[in-house]
């Protein structure tokens, strides 16, 4: 039961849970850190891409194939 409750009440690291960027929103990111510090900016950057305000952000596979190349 004490394994569980410790689970349910884990807090999550934002820094972990990111998805990988191209150029566009690691400057968005950026400017969102400079402006709300670095954890809120985080958590406004995430939501803003949840929400659908910000768009072309995440690398596509296309990005991700020429930097394996």
């Amino acid at each position: 039961m004490y394994i569980v409750h410790l689970l349910n009440n884990k807090k999550r690291k934002l820094r972990g849970d990111t998805i990988p960027l191209n150029a566009k929103g690691k400057k968005i990111l950026s400017a969102m850190k400079e402006t709300y510090g670095d954890k809120e900016g985080e958590k406004v950057f995430y939501a803003s891409i949840n929400a659908g305000k910000i768009d072309g952000v995440k690398k596509t596979w296309q990005e991700k194939l020429r930097k394996m190349i």
